[in-house]
């Protein structure tokens, strides 16, 4: 039988020592859950680490409980030759530092970390993707405060999701206090927030589904889930950029998500963001896959099919399918 360490680092053990984000929390049990219920109807046999202030269980899967970082590290080290998926924010190059710990025994299942180190440096990507041909906005180093003669977001570098995401207005005095770390400012893209997911394979990419993120606030942004999959013409434009954007960097595996912003003219698309891991619409299209995407990732030829509906969740896991 397969045998699959499936981590995801806010609920696994990752934050032990630290005090827990309730919402970070619920996100990613949301899609530790949803990768490991893949896995597990996949007829993989599927071990796990759960933060032992956590209160949780999972049906057909080896939990391991994680009481500090020394029973984490043992952990990893006796299952340094399984495969492994791992799930983690891009914050701290948390991600990044995970995945070439993986590596180094052979068993990674997902973005190689040179791949990763790319797309988490939201500066470097930006200027990748413009070096590749690929539409990205003008992104630099932030200063505080000065004069914008158009719309700007402040956000960290390495960031994951919305968190600390700021859009300062044309001629706004109103410029976020960042403390510590690494910013950039990246110029504001009018239009439809959306998030394009594939699966990568070294031959090829699986286009999956795209669909809207709801994105709230007005100067600080939050995010709010999704809803997908979007209307035909957009589906189109999401899946070819997001298409294009994947094929220009080398390294990526496994589920990958791409944010973008889609234009009033097809012309005005730019990609923000490539999240080389499993993100939050991997629950929503779980809910709509009628075969199995975790079999996807193992494999190349799995099939994939998809019902004849639409699938909205939020920030906490809930998914909410309605039939076309």
């Amino acid at each position: 039988m397969m045998r699959v360490f499936v981590y995801e680092d806010i609920c696994g053990g990752g934050m032990v020592g630290c005090e827990l984000d309730d919402l970070l929390v619920d996100q990613g049990y949301a899609m530790l859950c949803a990768v490991v219920a893949d896995f597990v109807a996949g007829g993989a046999q599927v071990v796990t680490t759960v933060d032992d202030r956590l209160r949780v269980e999972m049906d057909g899967v080896e939990v391991r409980r994680i009481e500090d970082a020394a029973s984490l590290d043992l952990v990893f080290n006796e299952l340094r030759d399984e495969m492994c998926l791992v799930i983690a924010p891009e914050f701290d190059r948390r991600l990044e530092t995970l995945s070439r710990a993986v590596e180094s025994t052979g068993g990674l299942l997902g973005c190689q970390p040179d791949a990763v180190a790319l797309c988490s440096d939201k500066l470097a990507l930006g200027a990748h993707l413009q070096d590749a041909g690929v539409s990205a906005p003008f992104a630099r180093h932030y200063e505080h405060g000065g004069h914008v003669s158009d719309d700007v977001v402040v956000k960290p570098r390495f960031g994951a999701g919305c968190e600390k995401t700021y859009r300062v207005c044309a001629g706004s005095d109103e410029w976020p206090m960042v403390v510590g770390g690494h910013w950039i400012v990246q110029s504001y893209c009018e239009g439809v927030a959306v998030s394009a997911s594939f699966i990568v394979h070294e031959s090829h990419v699986i286009s999956l589904l795209a669909g809207k993120q709801l994105i709230d606030g007005d100067y600080e942004l939050e995010y709010n889930g999704g809803r997908l999959p979007l209307d035909d013409g957009l589906h189109r434009r999401a899946m070819e950029l997001g298409h294009q954007a994947v094929r220009c960097v080398d390294g990526l595996r496994g589920f990958v998500g791409v944010d973008m912003v889609l234009g009033e003219e097809e012309e005005d698309d730019v990609v923000i963001e490539i999240n080389p891991r499993v993100t939050m619409s991997y629950i929503g299209l779980q809910a709509l896959c009628e075969t199995n995407l975790g079999m996807a990732m193992m494999d190349a030829d799995a099939p994939i099919e998809w019902a004849a509906a639409s699938a909205q969740f939020d920030v906490f896991g809930n998914v909410l399918v309605e039939q076309s």
